[in-house]
């Protein structure tokens, strides 16, 4: 080797050399090769951009079946075939190490179908352009930056990353492709996918990949699919046809951002076998409004952002969960289904229409989050009624003024509690001790230590079988715990059954 680079050194220079001088060392390098036809190994050479004919007449020493290697080698040159015909004939190519500073098309051979290229652990500087090729050609452990596919067969695995490093890619594009055997992308950062008219006739495995925007359209995908625990920030299938299991586990989706194009969107795609979204995270909001399920779909753990997620898909998730008997989730999506449901209301077109439907909406959210929350449900019981506890005890005092001033406080403690049960959601433990301050309150100024009054007031029986006569205050207070204990008791039996 250090005789070739002394004898042939524009062959090993990485600066640009006179054309004619590369052109004739490298014929007179390759004539070596002549006298041992058993070594067609080339390393360490730049091969400087010249055009398609003399690379093609340069190696026209290859015969049939041969193999030929290139190893550390870097490639100026974008094309490896010469008026349809591949300047390596039917031989086994390798690369190795290799870098391609141009761009580098891959176009069909018309005399010679059967070659193979093999391309090893090699960088692509510009874009890989692959078009009407049906021959055997793999990638593996190969960094790229642009990629173009276009009406191409692939009969074998194309694409293989075993190393695990996670490598770069600027844009990928697959179009009108047929993949006869497995096609696997895993462990790439990829700023842009898209599929269009394709079919994957094998397992399609997509897993730990890093994705800005990603895009599938009218693809078939004929066996297994698995994008296990990559990363969509971007992401849309629509028009496509899942005919095996779909696996989508431990995926994100979106960003914390929640933007309303970062949306997942599954649009008029088809799922003839199980769909799986097990333990996937949706921070943008999900749309599967389209979508035809004809198998079952896996929603367990599953979490979706309520902000830009239509109602039909927290419906669709939560029929899925009945549809096992999973209740407890069920319900889950059943509250978000009516959160969802709410806004709808809520929107100016709509609540002109329907306030009433609104307001009872509004008011089944804050009383039982939606027959959801039993504890929010006796929150609300335990606090009206030290409220009218409170006004009964001051109503019946012949010095009230003395009770003015803690009741406006009890009046003020509860229009606060309302105020935050509109705008966050408090925590359990939270809602109970809130609570506190108005008992210390009541029971020290009513001296209701035991709670007789309240309890008496709060005894279902005495609200339904009372023979005292009624003032509107205490109608209304009568109303309001009878529908807050039956928003009780449906909140407990939801954990079981919801109708």
């Amino acid at each position: 080797m250090n005789n070739a680079k002394e004898k042939y050194p524009s062959l090993f220079s990485s600066n640009k050399v006179d054309t004619n001088l590369f052109q004739k060392e490298l014929k007179d390098y390759i004539d070596t090769f002549k006298d041992n036809p058993f070594n067609n190994t080339f390393e360490d050479i730049y091969f400087q951009e010249c055009n398609s004919s003399f690379y093609y007449g340069a190696f026209d020493f290859i015969e049939e079946k041969d193999s030929i290697y290139f190893e550390n080698c870097h490639f100026f040159f974008n094309d490896i075939t010469h008026k349809g015909n591949s300047i390596f004939k039917d031989s086994k190519v390798t690369f190795k190490n290799c870098t391609f500073i141009s761009s580098l098309n891959i176009l069909p051979d018309i005399n010679y179908p059967n070659i193979q290229l093999t391309y090893d652990n090699c960088t692509f500087s510009d874009t890989l352009n692959i078009r009407n090729i049906d021959i055997y050609i793999t990638f593996n452990d190969c960094s790229f930056n642009d990629i173009e596919l276009k009406d191409c067969n692939i009969k074998n695995n194309i694409f293989t990353n075993k190393k695990g490093i996670k490598y770069n890619i600027n844009k990928f594009t697959i179009d009108n492709c047929t993949f006869e055997k497995r096609f696997t992308l895993n462990n790439y950062n990829i700023e842009i996918f898209t599929c269009i008219n394709c079919v994957f006739q094998n397992k399609f495995e997509f897993k730990n990949n890093n994705i800005t925007k990603f895009d599938i359209h009218n693809s078939n995908f004929e066996e297994i699919s698995d994008m296990f625990a990559s990363k969509f920030i971007q992401f849309k299938i629509s028009k496509s046809i899942f005919n095996d299991f779909s696996g989508f586990e431990n995926c994100i989706f979106g960003t914390s951002d929640k933007l309303i194009e970062e949306v997942a969107k599954f649009e008029y795609v088809t799922f003839k076998d199980i769909l799986t979204l097990r333990q996937t995270k949706f921070l943008s909001g999900l749309d599967i409004e389209n979508i035809n399920l004809q198998n079952d779909a896996n929603f367990l753990k599953t979490k979706v952002e309520l902000k830009n997620t239509p109602r039909e898909t927290f419906r669709l998730i939560k029929h899925s969960f009945d549809k096992v008997g999973n209740i407890i989730e069920a319900n889950k999506f059943y509250s978000l289904e009516m959160k969802k449901r709410e806004e709808e209301l809520k929107d100016k077109e709509h609540k002109d229409k329907n306030f009433l439907e609104w307001l009872i909406f509004k008011v089944h959210g804050i009383s039982s989050d939606h027959s959801q929350s039993w504890v929010l449900s006796l929150f609300w019981i335990i606090n009206i009624t030290f409220l009218y506890s409170h006004y009964k005890i001051f109503l019946s005092q012949e010095h009230s003024e003395y009770f003015v001033i803690p009741f406006i406080l009890n009046i003020l403690l509860f229009i606060t509690m309302l105020l935050n049960s509109l705008n966050i959601k408090v925590h359990i433990v939270h809602q109970l001790l809130i609570s506190i301050p108005i008992y210390l309150v009541y029971s020290f100024i009513t001296k209701d230590y035991f709670l007789s009054c309240f309890s008496n007031n709060i005894n279902p029986f005495s609200i339904m079988t009372g023979t005292q006569s009624l003032s509107l205050a205490t109608l209304v207070y009568k109303v309001t715990t009878a529908y807050l204990m039956y928003q009780f008791i449906i909140s407990i039996r939801q954990n079981t059954r919801r109708s």
